[in-house]
Formats: structure tokens, C-alpha cells, sequence
């Protein structure tokens, strides 16, 4: 019991030691990120754009492969006769947000 006693102090002291000395935060070292924060549109309507300084949908030029291409021009074909697209979540009335 004693030796189990002891190993036991030994090791939380050995802990204890190599624990580093706790540094203060420094607000200095950092920006000051607080404030409101907004999206770029530039006058684009509609779903924010990747690319603020293009024009919302087909005009983003997203580097897809010839699959993806095609799932986007047909949600950009049904957007543009007033469907969701690619949305589903929205036809169910589900909230948005991930994994939607």
C-alpha cells in the first residue's frame, strides 16, 4: 500500500514539473477581427457568389469536371423557371445548413 502511495506521488510530482508555466494571451499579436461582418454582392443578386466580382450561376466559371458542370446548368435551368434547383431540403421545407 505505501510503495503504491509513493509511486503514485512520484508520478503526479513528475507531472506537476514538466507541465509548462502557463503563458498569458496577448491581444496585441493578433488583428482585431471583431465587428460586423458582411458578404460582398456587388449588385448580384440571388445566391452569394464564390467570386463577388462575377455574375451569380454559370458566369462563376467554377473549375468542375464535365459531371458537376452539367448538375449545375440543369439547377441554374430549373432555378430560372422558378424551381429549387438542386435543393431539395427546400422543397420539404427543411432548415438549411449542413448536410442540406
Amino acid at each position: 500500500m505505501t510503495r503504491s502511495l509513493i509511486a503514485a506521488t512520484g508520478l503526479a510530482l513528475t507531472l506537476l514539473t514538466a507541465v509548462p508555466a502557463a503563458l498569458a494571451f496577448d491581444d496585441a499579436k493578433y488583428p482585431d477581427l471583431s465587428g460586423q461582418w458582411n458578404a460582398v454582392r456587388l449588385g448580384v443578386r440571388g445566391q452569394p457568389a464564390f467570386d463577388p466580382s462575377k455574375p451569380w450561376g454559370l458566369g462563376q466559371q467554377a473549375p468542375l469536371t464535365p459531371e458537376y458542370r452539367a448538375i449545375l446548368e440543369a439547377s441554374v435551368k430549373d432555378q430560372a423557371n422558378g424551381g429549387q434547383g438542386n435543393w431539395p431540403s427546400g422543397t420539404r421545407c427543411l432548415p438549411t445548413g449542413m448536410p442540406a
